[in-house]
């Protein structure tokens, strides 16, 4: 008997293990692709198709004044995020902060702070992103 406990608790622990490292892959990968969405539009070309569904680039608010004036700053953050996944798919909640700041009176002069959920998907190596919600 304590064979079998054994090895259930092997296979709890080997399940555990790999549900928590796909978790932080899922993050990982979604947040370096947030960041290039918002931070880097001069990418969209490299990241479209492979790393977000291209009718849904769209659906990220972003405006191509960023930033606005010599006089601005970004400041940019996410969430830590929190993950859902069944190995192969998955739903991802995060919220995102993008800020134009006054570099002389360090105010900030527009942004976006918002929640977006994502689901994703496993595609040829990579995290995909295939919907988006977006918080008004």
């Amino acid at each position: 008997m304590s064979r079998k406990k054994l090895y259930i608790t092997l296979s709890l622990s080997l399940f555990l293990v790999l549900y928590i490292w796909f978790y932080i892959w899922i993050l990982a990968s979604v947040k370096d692709t947030l960041k290039t969405i918002y931070l880097h539009p001069d990418q969209d070309a490299q990241i479209e198709g492979k790393y977000v569904e291209p009718e849904l680039k769209n659906k990220f608010f972003r405006q191509g004044i960023y930033p606005s004036s010599s006089n601005d700053k970004i400041k940019f953050s996410l969430s830590t995020g929190k993950a859902l996944h069944f190995f192969f798919i998955g739903k991802v909640w995060i919220t995102y902060k993008y800020e134009g700041i006054d570099i002389s009176s360090n105010e900030s002069k527009y942004g976006s702070h918002a929640p977006i959920t994502l689901t994703v998907k496993y595609s040829k190596g990579v995290w995909k992103i295939i919907d988006k919600y977006e918080r008004p």
